[in-house]
């Protein structure tokens, strides 16, 4: 079929669909529990997350009926199931690994290896476009302010696996 006749007959399904009364379910009002933030050169990026959708610059995951997680990241779609301390499908593999005052998280986006350890001393993060080591300067702030953690993503134990996902959206 033509693609404008294809989008012709969507457009009329879905009028017809709405004047027949069908029943629409409308999303739900996003209310943000957690948030990251960082400033990059002038620039600001982060990621807000709740019980079931994580947005940002480059992220929009939501959490399907299954508990997976499903939606975009930069440039690339993901599909991911949940673990206890693990993520993975398409786009992304992620570990998590908790010890005594520190929590890791190791795995891949897209191809490209991330590590992130975040201690009572800092932050460390490894993606390929930003590296680094940031001290703690307050609750919830790394590096003089250059990266801040509010809600729950400031707690000592961040919602799994909101905060992974929002931290590679953050440092993507």
């Amino acid at each position: 079929m033509p693609r404008i006749l294809t989008k012709a007959v969507a457009t009329l399904a879905l009028a017809l669909g709405c004047a027949t009364g069908a029943p629409t379910n409308p999303p739900k009002e996003f209310v943000q529990t957690g948030e990251i933030r960082m400033l990059k050169n002038g620039r600001a990026f982060g990621a807000s997350f709740s019980d079931d959708r994580i947005v940002g610059t480059v992220i929009d995951l939501a959490r399907t009926p299954d508990g997976s997680w499903r939606g975009v990241l930069a440039y690339g779609a993901v599909d991911v199931s949940v673990y206890p301390n693990r993520l993975a499908g398409s786009g992304i593999t992620i570990l998590r690994e908790e010890r005594p005052g520190v929590v890791v998280y190791t795995g891949e986006d897209h191809g490209r290896r991330v590590r992130f350890e975040i201690s009572a001393s800092g932050l460390v993060v490894s993606t390929p476009r930003w590296a680094g080591s940031l001290s703690r300067t307050g609750p919830g702030e790394f590096g003089d302010g250059m990266v801040k953690l509010f809600g729950e993503a400031a707690s000592d134990h961040p919602p799994w696996p909101q905060f992974a996902l929002a931290l590679i959206g953050t440092f993507r």
